[in-house]
């Protein structure tokens, strides 16, 4: 349903697979790799906790200097 939803969305949203068998570990080290932000995560089942993991080493994670 919500795939079909997503189909009529604006640009910019955007959405993401739900990757099955594979751990954080790997899939922030892929995120890093790419150079992205970081990862969005939770834990199976029904909980509602998410949790963002920088990636230390972005540049949206760059504190800039004047």
């Amino acid at each position: 349903m919500l795939i079909m939803l997503l189909r009529k969305a604006a640009a910019g949203i955007r959405l993401t697979e739900h990757i099955a068998g594979a751990d954080g570990t790997t899939i922030f080290g892929h995120a890093c790799a790419m150079g992205l932000e970081g990862i969005v995560a939770k834990r199976r089942g029904r909980g509602t906790d998410w949790i963002k993991v920088k990636n230390p080493d972005a540049p949206a994670a760059r504190i800039m200097e004047w």
